[in-house]
């Protein structure tokens, strides 16, 4: 199945979510909550011309850290972004700690505010790939089952204000 285009804004500063809900051929929510890993790089171009990472830009992972707010520099933005394949992170009333949403079929793509002041604003490329181990794999992207989801562009609209609040 080919995947679908579709281009994301996000405006700098601001704190990033952006919930993908995916169905079965009938219309089902697909519980993703076992046995799938997802993985979406931005960058400033196509991974067959850049393998050495050198225009990555920001990397969302089921394997990255919920609400990392860290430099993105070190790391080329590999481990800015998350990714929960059981909705989207929801913080307790009292401000301590996250638990996801539990919506079936739900994928939920998030970064903070912090990592967001770190990007440039501008155009870039995106793909977002869903793995599934189908019970024959090692549990490694190398032999599961790849389907790209969505493509596009990744869009960031330069902040006018400060996005710290008193700055």
């Amino acid at each position: 199945m080919a995947s679908a285009n579709y281009d994301i804004s996000h405006e700098q500063g601001t704190n990033f979510v952006l919930n993908i809900n995916y169905y079965d051929d009938l219309g089902v929510p697909l519980d993703l909550s076992y046995g799938y890993w997802a993985q979406m790089d931005v960058r400033g171009q196509r991974y067959e011309l850049d393998t050495e990472n050198d225009t990555l830009k920001l990397r969302f992972s089921t394997s990255n850290v919920y609400g990392v707010t860290g430099s993105i520099s070190p790391n080329k933005g590999a481990t800015a972004g998350h990714i929960s394949l059981n909705g989207e992170y929801v913080y307790s009333d009292t401000g301590e700690g996250a638990t996801t949403s539990g919506v079936t079929g739900q994928i939920s793509l998030s970064f903070t505010k912090e990592i967001s002041t770190q990007l440039a604003s501008g155009s870039s490329l995106f793909d977002l790939f869903l793995f599934d181990d189908r019970g024959i794999s090692s549990g490694t992207t190398g032999d599961a089952y790849a389907e790209k989801l969505i493509s596009g562009k990744f869009i960031i609209s330069p902040a006018i204000s400060d996005p710290n609040f008193g700055g």
